[in-house]
């Protein structure tokens, strides 16, 4: 067999082939030697950007927390404007008692100054 293990582990077993299958042993090598030339390639330098899997993978860790930063700002935020929004319905219906009062007492002087 001419051929590398990688080579054969990617093969589609369910075509003829002029040639004997391998062993189920050489199959697990070039899988695993596959696998292995992967995590080098994460490891080293991709060609993406020139970066390299571990630091992207950093990136990501940061940007994951400043996002969870960010999402606990925004809860905040949102708890204090409804809290607000509750004080200025509340200050809102004092003045409108006040202004009702105010009335109610305008009246009865008015009443009081007309029967007199």
């Amino acid at each position: 067999m001419s051929r590398d293990f990688r080579h054969l582990s990617r093969q589609d077993w369910h075509t003829k082939e002029p040639y004997e299958p391998p062993l189920t042993e050489q199959l697990t090598l070039g899988t695993l030697q596959r696998i292995a030339d992967a995590v080098e390639k994460m490891l080293s330098v991709m060609p993406v950007d020139g970066k390299s899997y571990a630091v992207l993978r950093k990136e990501i860790d940061c940007m994951e927390a400043s996002e969870l930063v960010l999402l606990k700002a925004i809860r905040t935020v949102r708890r204090r404007n409804t809290a607000l929004k509750g004080v200025i319905t509340k200050k809102n219906k004092r003045l409108a008692a006040m202004q009702n009062d105010e009335s109610k007492c305008s009246r009865t002087k008015r009443n009081a100054a007309k029967k007199s």
